[in-house]
């Protein structure tokens, strides 16, 4: 090999060795590029999920304030006549006197959910289980709120027969069962009948809770475990409630493992599915 074919042959090879390399850069640029595209895809879901956490902010904040700004407002004017002894007679202080209790009653329920709802939400809620009875637990729900069973004349029907024992955090079912529980008498109308069975299979335990009551519109069922939402014609029947009442019962079944769901009609009532593992190892697929 003579020296101008030596020549073309180190050219040759020198052109073969820059291919590489503009082969290696391009590719190593190509990678770049994508993981930029990652990284602007990414902060940009970020940035969506702080203006979205930033949008949920303020609206907790209006609703809450919303929530308790009415019952206050009414403790305020009942605390200025008592000061002022603007009252006809006794029985007329005695009844205002009752509003103002009932209107504390009203803003503590709220501020107890919305700090429920904040302690779930972060993880600060610590669900201790234990072996326990669904049956006697809504039982004594029911025994506490039978003043209003038969001040409404509200037809109870329940057969808690099939009802194993399971695993679970007694206080948070407590709640999930009494929320429940509590809409159905709510929202049933005087002499209305309200069911409470149990069944159980293939390792879980089902409650339903039924109602003769006014029912849930079509298009709002969507929306029925929301935070702070009440169906239209709920708040007509009830202008009292937070609207977290679902969502925390909703929160509470799929933390045990669970699912809760309903069907409903407009005017021939509700019945809401809670469905709890037997074992809490065991989940609702």
């Amino acid at each position: 090999m003579n020296e101008q074919e030596i020549r073309i042959a180190e050219l040759q090879h020198q052109l073969s060795a820059s291919k590489e390399l503009v082969q290696q850069v391009l590719k190593e640029q190509q990678l770049a590029a994508k993981l930029l595209i990652r990284r602007d895809l990414s902060l940009s879901r970020a940035n969506e999920q702080l203006m979205a956490l930033d949008v949920a902010k303020s609206e907790f904040i209006s609703i809450a304030a919303h929530q308790l700004r009415t019952p206050l407002s009414a403790i305020k004017w009942i605390l200025y006549m008592l000061i002022n002894n603007e009252f006809n007679n006794n029985e007329e202080r005695e009844q205002f006197t009752e509003k103002a209790a009932q209107s504390t009653d009203r803003m503590i329920d709220l501020v107890n959910d919305l700090l429920e709802v904040d302690h779930i939400q972060l993880g600060k809620d610590q669900f201790i289980f234990v072996p326990l009875s669904v049956s006697n637990l809504i039982k004594a729900i029911i025994s506490e709120l039978q003043t209003i069973i038969t001040k409404r004349k509200i037809n109870m029907v329940i057969n808690l027969d099939s009802c194993p024992e399971i695993s679970g955090d007694e206080t948070k079912l407590r709640e999930l069962f009494q929320n429940l529980i509590e809409n159905a008498l709510k929202y049933t109308p005087v002499e209305g009948t309200v069911r409470i069975t149990s069944s159980s299979s293939d390792g879980f335990l089902k409650i339903e809770v039924a109602d003769s009551g006014i029912g849930i519109p079509e298009d709002q069922k969507y929306h029925i475990f929301s935070k702070f939402f009440r169906a239209a014609n709920a708040m007509k029947v009830e202008t009292v409630g937070s609207g977290l009442g679902l969502f925390i019962a909703k929160e509470v079944t799929e933390r045990h493992g669970g699912k809760i769901w309903f069907e409903s009609t407009v005017g021939q009532g509700s019945v809401f599915h809670v469905q709890l593992p037997l074992n809490p190892d065991k989940k609702f697929v």
